[in-house]
């Protein structure tokens, strides 16, 4: 993964933020999250979970605030 802070090249870290983002609604639009089997709903409810806290934390270290809610 390219250093951002070392390159001094914010917008690789916004670039990924946006492609996360991106992927991530792709997923999140093709796919229920609250499923039947456990491991599975578990299992996407982390991935969630995570993809909030990359996107919060990458756009703080941007200076950008998130929403709490869309």
């Amino acid at each position: 993964m390219i250093n951002v802070t070392e390159k001094n090249e914010p917008y690789l870290l916004s670039k990924y933020l946006i492609d996360l983002a991106k992927n991530f609604s792709a997923f999140y639009n093709n796919h229920k999250i609250l499923v039947e089997d456990k491991d599975t709903a578990n299992a996407r409810m982390y991935l969630t979970y995570m993809v909030n806290i990359v996107l919060k934390n990458g756009a703080k270290i941007l200076g950008m605030e998130m929403p709490n809610k869309m």
